[in-house]
């Protein structure tokens, strides 16, 4: 039997000695302060002097925890109330028990005997009890009847204990010796006291894996090890827990925890406080392996490479992460700082999390009707692969599914997600560098994306289109999946996608399979594809403030640029064109009657009638004026010229001005013949333009740094799940920030020096010299290729100037747009929107 009060042996062979002499019947042997109530039916003083005053506290305890009212059993053993005193109390003396100095957790024991109900029902269930175990003068009987009363009589021991500020000294058991060696567990490093904890949890908490080794990371990072272990209390456990936000600290701000690791704790090293770590593992399996577990991942992190750790941790997130959401092997902060880092972190931290994405483009097709011609989508494979983060493991404060990556938009929302992307399959994926683990969860998605058609140059029969596509990965609140034990603000996590660049191997980034054979590439009726290597551009957001908005890139931009086959419209249009022409040449000159010339004209003038929709046909949405548009008016004119040479000739010109009609008539035919310049112009435009974007890069090439072909192995892409970590960056410069001591400035975004690897800069050959080489910065934008606004521009400086004047003067609608809004420039448009097409006054490209 355990008894933690002096004297305890003495005055049990008192109480036998008076059991022994006869009963006193005097008023003055009774005690003073305890009211003359009835004890009927209940056993003498004497039966119970034999039960210590940790004993009837471990009692008070029980029946408190079963009436549901505050524990009174630190108020009974505070006062050395024993068996033979609680035998004799009556339900108004339990009154006194709350005078006197009181421990701070002693609240509710002290509204529970304040208040006449619960005082009342307190003390019907001791006199139940006492007569329930009528004539068991030894206590070890009673806890054999009643085996709750072990863990009441040890948890109310240290609760008082604590209260006091004592430290724990067990007494001896009978039969065994104290636990009171100094040796005890003092050789017990940090780590295997932490071990000691988490297994004694498991068996308290009933087998919660997560809160054991989160409250023993908590003593860990106090350095408490073997020494320690034995004098660890409640109330420092509570300290541990005070004002924390780490999981395992708030655990430790419940007090039934608190009291269960106590209990357990102690009634380890009672058990084990004599022996070394090594003989306690022998006796433990379970302790042997977990102690196996964290030898092999000390001997692993001793050898960690710290600086290349950070430094990698530095290229792929910024200053923007969370040791508290990564792989603890990637954790390189010292220990013992730990907890006050994460202790003082925001109520809402920002997250950048580093996305390796992959876009496998197999085939560009469109519908078979006439009207869905222009109906393009891109057919592919996406691989999306968050690293660094477990994002499944992140409950979403929008109350929607926790999954292991992004969501997606396409086109800015214009279409609906779930339209595009079929998932296929998610495999968790790791690599080992520096010694350390680098985690990834690798999502697979098949694609069929709905892209837009933007007008880049259009002037009857050529046409040239950018198709493009926009990709954008959601941001998205997460939290822990952890119960708030403190009623403190859980911290949220608001996580941002950033985009990473292949600095090996662009075909990492987006690839096109069949670049080298168009009939599987092109399954366009309408269109054609003009050069098989996109323009990917990958879009940049944030102000570059850490803390607050830290830049990030959620988006990427897949541009092809197709045109139509002009021999057959060309020829549609130009031979009965050029056919008009010829007839109204010879009516000029051999028409002699007025009645037959006029006729033959209005026939020229009917036949080009029909032609009209083919001349002014226009891919562009714009409401401006056109080269088609100048073209059908010049056609016109010169058939207006044509009619009057008869009527000049005959009736205004003199007959002795016999060269003047000759003249006329020659510059009516001129005039007539000039209408042709307009379509071999915008052949000439469209050879040139077709001819620039090819070189975005060369046709025929392939190599790593194009997006040609599939990725090669020596990039490290034998599986489409596998990530090289080593060969990831961000396309922005990660140390960009705002000018010190400006609070209000932004940071300027700067391209990563290391988005193309040394070992690739051969690569670039591919390129034209004065061609669109990767990364180029515009604005926000990280660019490789022609943007449809530069081809645009192009377009217009290979547009002759007289062609340019006279979509000016004309262009009415521009005009007014630009003084309506006071801008000169224009912007094009877009299938469904407005953006590029022919820019009439634009500069061209240096």
């Amino acid at each position: 039997m355990y008894t933690f009060q002096p004297g305890a042996a003495q005055r049990a062979a008192a109480a036998r000695r008076r059991a022994a002499a006869p009963p006193r019947q005097s008023p003055r042997d009774k005690p003073k302060r305890f009211s003359k109530e009835r004890t009927d039916g209940v056993a003498p003083p004497a039966a119970y002097a034999a039960w210590g005053a940790d004993d009837v506290a471990a009692v008070v305890s029980e029946l408190c925890r079963e009436l549901g009212v505050g524990d009174c059993g630190g108020l009974f053993r505070g006062h050395e109330v024993t068996g033979d005193v609680l035998a004799v109390l009556g339900a108004n003396d339990l009154a006194l028990l709350c005078e006197g100095h009181h421990g701070a957790d002693d609240g509710a024991a002290l509204a529970t005997l304040r208040k006449v109900g619960p005082r009342f029902r307190l003390h019907a269930a001791i006199r139940r009890f006492l007569e329930t175990h009528r004539g068991r003068e030894d206590f070890a009987a009673v806890r054999e009847a009643r085996p709750s009363l072990k863990h009441a009589a040890r948890t109310v021991l240290d609760a008082v204990q604590a209260a006091d500020g004592l430290k724990r000294q067990p007494t001896a058991r009978k039969g065994s010796a104290a636990f009171s060696s100094p040796r005890a567990g003092a050789t017990w490093t940090v780590k295997e006291a932490g071990l000691v904890v988490a297994h004694i949890l498991r068996d308290t908490e009933n087998g919660d894996e997560e809160m054991a080794v989160k409250i023993a990371e908590v003593l860990e990072g106090h350095h408490i090890d073997g020494k320690a272990l034995a004098h660890v209390t409640r109330e420092e456990l509570r300290e541990m827990g005070d004002k924390g936000t780490s999981f395992g600290e708030l655990r430790l701000q419940s007090m039934g925890v608190r009291l269960r690791l106590t209990e357990g704790l102690h009634a380890f090293l009672r058990e084990h406080g004599e022996r070394t770590f090594d003989e306690v593992t022998r006796l433990i399996p379970e302790l042997m392996r977990e102690t196996r577990k964290l030898r092999e991942s000390m001997s692993v992190q001793v050898d960690r490479d710290v600086p290349a750790i950070d430094a990698l941790l530095h290229a792929m997130s910024g200053k923007d992460f969370d040791y508290r959401l990564l792989h603890k092997s990637l954790d390189t902060r010292p220990h013992a700082s730990v907890r006050h880092l994460d202790e003082h972190k925001p109520k809402k931290v920002q997250i950048v999390v580093p996305v390796y994405m992959t876009i496998l483009v197999k085939k560009l097709s469109a519908n078979r009707g006439k009207d869905e011609e222009d109906s393009v989508n891109l057919v592919g494979t996406l691989i999306q692969r968050p690293l660094l983060y477990d994002l499944a493991a992140l409950q979403r404060v929008a109350g929607t599914d926790a999954l292991p990556y992004f969501g997606m938009r396409v086109n800015e929302g214009e279409t609906e997600s779930k339209d595009c992307f079929d998932l296929r399959k998610t495999a968790p994926t790791a690599a080992k560098h520096y010694n350390a683990e680098w985690q990834a969860k690798s999502t697979t998605f098949a694609t069929k994306m709905p892209m837009k058609l933007y007008s880049v140059f259009s002037a009857h029969p050529f046409h040239i289109m950018a198709a493009e596509v926009l990709v954008e990965l959601t941001s998205f609140t997460g939290k822990l999946p952890e119960k708030n034990f403190s009623g403190a603000a859980t911290t949220t996590y608001e996580l941002r996608p950033s985009l990473m660049c292949h600095c090996r191997d662009l075909r990492n980034l987006v690839s096109v399979r069949d670049f080298d054979d168009l009939t599987k590439l092109d399954e366009m009726k309408k269109w054609e594809v003009m050069n098989t290597s996109p323009t990917v551009e990958y879009q940049a957001d944030g102000d570059g403030i850490p803390g607050k908005k830290p830049f990030y890139t959620p988006k990427v931009k897949i541009t092809f640029y197709l045109y139509r086959d002009a021999t057959q419209p060309f020829l549609e249009t130009i031979m009965p064109l050029l056919f008009a022409i010829f007839t109204n040449t010879l009516n000029i000159i051999w028409a002699s009657d007025f009645n037959e010339f006029l006729g033959n004209e209005l026939a020229i003038g009917l036949t080009l009638v029909f032609l009209i929709p083919s001349l002014s046909e226009n891919e562009s949405f714009n409401d401006t004026f056109q080269i088609n548009h100048v073209y059908v008016m010049w056609i016109f004119f010169s058939l207006m010229v044509s009619s009057t040479v008869f009527p000049v000739c005959r009736s205004l010109i003199p007959s002795s001005r016999t060269n003047y009609k000759k003249y006329y008539k020659i510059f009516a035919i001129v005039v007539s013949w000039l209408s042709l310049v307009l379509p071999f112009s915008n052949l000439s435009i469209y050879l040139k333009l077709k001819r620039r974007l090819l070189l975005s890069p060369h046709y025929d090439a392939e190599n790593a740094m194009t997006f040609k072909g599939r990725p090669g192995k020596a990039a490290g892409n034998s599986m489409g799940s596998d990530v090289p970590f080593l060969d990831l960056c961000q396309f922005f410069d990660p140390d960009s920030a705002p000018p010190p001591g400006d609070k209000k400035a932004k940071a300027k975004l700067k391209l990563n020096e290391a988005t193309i690897h040394d070992d690739c800069v051969k690569d670039l050959q591919a390129y034209a010299p004065n061609g669109p080489r990767p990364w180029k910065l515009e604005g926000k934008c990280f660019r490789t290729g022609y943007s449809k606004k530069h081809a645009a521009a192009v377009a217009d400086s290979f547009t002759p100037f007289l062609i340019r004047l006279c979509t000016s003067v004309f262009d009415f609608a521009k005009k007014r747009k630009d003084k309506k809004e006071g801008k000169a420039e224009r912007k094009g448009d877009a299938r469904g929107g407005r953006d590029a097409s022919i820019a009439p006054n634009a500069a061209p490209p240096g």
